[in-house]
């Protein structure tokens, strides 16, 4: 009986042992759980964070890819300015070197006509807005009320004549000027006008410069402008008079 009670003892001790150990095994698993889930709450706002960093550097990302985008639209921008400035500054070279060679046609030509202009008594060279011209003296080329050449106007006008027939295609204007005083002695053709006078005269140059010397007449053209068109106004002496009383030839050059 003795030993039935010492082997129930024993089995109430093992049960009771068992019991504990498990006991202390569930606590264990419980505290290994949480630590687990500890852990994983961890891992998961750590991996949240990385998520979160990784959508920043792809939004930094996209900025920088958008301002390389802008920066390279720049540079191309830049690059096409570069060549437009390069086409302009070139187009301003040829304008300037075109802009040079007109004044350098139009100073040759001041000269040559300058030059004419020295060779011929009484005559000066004036440049207006329509042209050059040289304006010859009446007193020069005709005596009073005459619309025949003198002899040293006609050598004079030799040089007029070589220089046109060297240059054919530039054309010239002889315009016939006179004072206003009335004519009331003119011989025949050209009567009691201003007018007629001054176109007689003008005729003379031309006849002179065709006929004489040579010169096509597809090169001239003739006017006569009587008083119209004075240097003087109004005429208060003789000096004044003289002054109007003129030829002018006008220099056209062809178009370039």
């Amino acid at each position: 009986m003795r030993e039935f009670r010492m082997i129930q003892a024993a089995v109430a001790c093992c049960i009771l042992a068992s019991l504990f150990g498990c006991k202390l095994l569930s606590k264990q698993s419980e505290e290994e759980t949480i630590t687990v889930q500890q852990d994983i709450e961890a891992r998961d706002a750590e991996i949240k964070s990385l998520n979160e960093q990784i959508g920043m550097l792809g939004n930094e990302i996209t900025a920088l890819k958008a301002t390389n985008e802008r920066y390279k639209k720049a540079i191309a921008e830049a690059g096409e300015e570069s060549k437009k400035a390069v086409a302009v500054e070139k187009e301003l070279d040829q304008v300037k070197a075109q802009e040079d060679a007109a004044r350098k046609r139009e100073l040759e030509k001041q000269k040559q006509i300058q030059k004419l202009a020295d060779g011929i008594p009484e005559a000066r060279m004036i440049a207006r807005p329509e042209g050059y011209f040289i304006v010859l003296s009446g007193k020069a080329l005709f005596n009073t009320g005459s619309a025949e050449l003198k002899e040293d106007a006609k050598k004079a006008l030799q040089a007029l004549a070589a220089y046109l027939k060297a240059n054919p295609d530039i054309k010239i204007r002889i315009d016939g000027h006179s004072d206003s005083t009335p004519i009331k002695h003119t011989p025949a053709p050209w009567g009691l006008s201003n007018h007629a006078l001054a176109t007689g005269r003008a005729l003379a140059v031309f006849h002179f410069l065709s006929n004489d010397m040579g010169v096509k007449q597809s090169q001239m053209t003739v006017s006569g402008l009587g008083p119209n068109e004075p240097i003087v106004s109004p005429e208060k002496n003789d000096a004044d008079k003289a002054r109007n009383r003129r030829v002018e030839i006008r220099f056209i050059y062809p178009a370039k």
